[in-house]
C-alpha cells in the first residue's frame, strides 16, 4: 500500500513539472534582491511557492538574492520588502494559478540566496506541488519551517553550529530527506500517518530521537516533523 501511494505521488509529480528542467531559455527571468536591510537588525523571510523547484541555500553578497525563472507570464513571483520593530520581513509569493495551466510543459524555478552572516529571525518555507532543495545549516537562523504538499524534498542542515534552531517541518505526500549536523545537540519528535520513517544516527527517548550530546550546552536542533503519506529520512552526518 504505502508503495503504491509513493508512486502515485511521483507520478503525480513527474506530470506536474515535465520539462521543468528541459528547456535551457525560459520565457522570462527575473531577480529580486535586497541591497541592504534598510535599518533593519534581523530579517524574516517567507517563501511561497504553488507549483515548480525551489532552489534555497546560504552565501553572497547580499542579505536576499531571488533569481526566478519562468514561462507562465501570471507567475511572476510577487516581492514585498517592509522593516518593523528593526525587524526586515522579505514576502516572495507565486501568485495564485489555475489548476489545469500547472499540468503542461513549463518551467519555474526559484533559487534563492540568503547572506551567511544576516541575523535570520525566522525562515518560512511552503511549496504546493514541486521539488526542493535547501542546505542553509550555515545560516545564522533562530525559527524555521518547511511545509511541503506534494513532492520530493532536501533540508540539509549541515554546518549548523552557533545557537539554537527551532526547527517544523510538514511533508504531505511525497518523499522528505533532511540532513542534520554531527556534534550538535538535536532532538526530533515525529507526527506521522502512512509514512515510512528511518532515522539514523540517533536514538530514542521516550517520544523523541535524540542525539548523545542533546543534553548539553553549545549549538542545538529541535525538530518536529509532521509527515503524512509516504517517506522521511533523516540522516545525522559530519
Amino acid at each position: 500500500m504505502l508503495r503504491h501511494v509513493i508512486f502515485v505521488a511521483i507520478f503525480l509529480l513527474s506530470i506536474t513539472l515535465i520539462g521543468c528542467g528541459s528547456m535551457p531559455n525560459p520565457h522570462q527571468e527575473r531577480v529580486l534582491a535586497l541591497e541592504d536591510l534598510a535599518g533593519a537588525q534581523a530579517l524574516e523571510a517567507f517563501l511561497e511557492m504553488g507549483v515548480g523547484q525551489m532552489h534555497v541555500e546560504s552565501g553572497g553578497e547580499l542579505p536576499f538574492r531571488l533569481r526566478a525563472a519562468f514561462y507562465v507570464e501570471d507567475w511572476d513571483p510577487r516581492f514585498d520588502y517592509d522593516v518593523s520593530d528593526g525587524i526586515g520581513t522579505v514576502m516572495v509569493a507565486q501568485p495564485d494559478v489555475d489548476r489545469p495551466r500547472a499540468f503542461i510543459n513549463v518551467r519555474n524555478e526559484w533559487t534563492v540566496q540568503l547572506g551567511r552572516d544576516v541575523p535570520l529571525s525566522s525562515l518560512d518555507m511552503t511549496l504546493g506541488v514541486g521539488m526542493a532543495d535547501m542546505k542553509i545549516g550555515d545560516l545564522a537562523l533562530e525559527h524555521l519551517r518547511f511545509k511541503l504538499g506534494v513532492g520530493q524534498a532536501t533540508l540539509d542542515l549541515g554546518g549548523f553550529h552557533r545557537g539554537h534552531l527551532e526547527a517544523i517541518v510538514e511533508a504531505g505526500v511525497g518523499q522528505c530527506r533532511i540532513i542534520l549536523p554531527k556534534g550538535v545537540g538535536l532532538r526530533v519528535e515525529v507526527d506521522r500517518g502512512v509514512t515510512h520513517l528511518a532515522i539514523d544516527g540517533l536514538q530514542r527517548e521516550g517520544d523523541a530521537y535524540v542525539s548523545e550530546d542533546h543534553d548539553v550546552e553549545g549549538a542545538t536542533i529541535d525538530m518536529n516533523i509532521k509527515a503524512g503519506v509516504g517517506q522521511v529520512v533523516v540522516i545525522v552526518q559530519d
